[in-house]
C-alpha cells in the first residue's frame, strides 16, 4: 500500500499534465460544438436566436475548462521546483492549484467582461445584416425602421417603440415579388447587459 502511494506521488505531476490536456481538449470541443451548431443553422433568424441564447453559456463552459487545464499545467510545472518532502507534495500541489484557478478566474472574468460584449455585438450585427434571399432566389432589401413600420402589426409596433423590454424588428423585402420576411431581435444595448451579468457570475 505504501509503495503504491509513493508511486502515485512520484507520478503526480504527470497526472496533472495529462489532466491539463484533457481540459484543454474539452474547452476546444465545446467551442467547436457551438461553432458547428451555428454553421448548420441555415435560417438567419434562427441562427441569431441561437447565438443570442446559447453563445454566452458555451463560451463560459469553455473558459472554465481552460482555467482548470491552465491551473493543472502551471501546477505541474512549478511545484516540482519547490524542495519539499514527497509526503507534503500532494497537499502543496492542491493548494497551489486552487490558488492558480482563483487568480486565473479573477483575471479572465474581468478581461472577458470588457472585451467579449463587443465581440458578441459585432457577431450578432453580422448575422442580423447578412443578405437574405427570397423563395424565388432574389436578393432581398432590408427596409429602414421607418419603411419597416408599415409592415408591422400593432403590438409589434408598440414593442419596437417601447424603451423597456423592447424588441427590434427587421423587415426584408423582395422588390420583384413583394415577398417579405420579418425577424425580431433584442436591442444590442440589452445584449450587453446580459453578457455583463453572466460574466460576473
Amino acid at each position: 500500500m505504501e509503495t503504491s502511494t509513493e508511486s502515485f506521488i512520484e507520478t503526480w505531476d504527470h497526472y496533472l499534465i495529462l489532466g491539463s490536456y484533457v481540459f484543454f481538449g474539452l474547452a476546444l470541443l465545446i467551442i467547436l460544438f457551438h461553432e458547428v451548431k451555428v454553421i448548420t443553422i441555415a435560417n438567419e433568424k434562427d441562427r441569431y436566436d441561437y447565438v443570442n441564447t446559447h453563445e454566452i453559456k458555451y463560451f463560459w463552459y469553455a473558459i472554465i475548462a481552460f482555467m482548470i487545464g491552465f491551473g493543472l499545467y502551471i501546477t505541474a510545472t512549478i511545484t516540482p521546483l519547490f524542495p519539499v518532502d514527497d509526503s507534503l507534495k500532494l497537499y502543496i500541489s492542491i493548494f497551489f492549484l486552487a490558488g492558480i484557478i482563483v487568480i486565473t478566474y479573477l483575471i479572465l472574468s474581468n478581461v472577458v467582461s470588457i472585451l467579449y460584449p463587443r465581440f458578441l455585438e459585432n457577431r450578432l450585427v453580422r448575422i442580423r445584416n447578412k443578405p437574405r434571399k427570397s423563395s424565388a432566389g432574389n436578393s432581398m432589401r432590408k427596409l429602414t425602421s421607418q419603411e419597416g413600420e408599415v409592415h408591422l402589426e400593432g403590438d409589434q409596433l408598440v414593442k419596437q417603440k417601447s424603451t423597456i423590454h423592447s424588441a427590434e424588428y427587421d423587415v426584408w423585402l423582395d422588390d420583384k415579388t413583394g415577398e417579405k420576411k420579418l425577424s425580431s431581435t433584442w436591442p444590442i444595448s440589452m445584449q450587453k447587459s446580459v453578457v455583463n451579468v453572466v460574466s460576473i457570475r
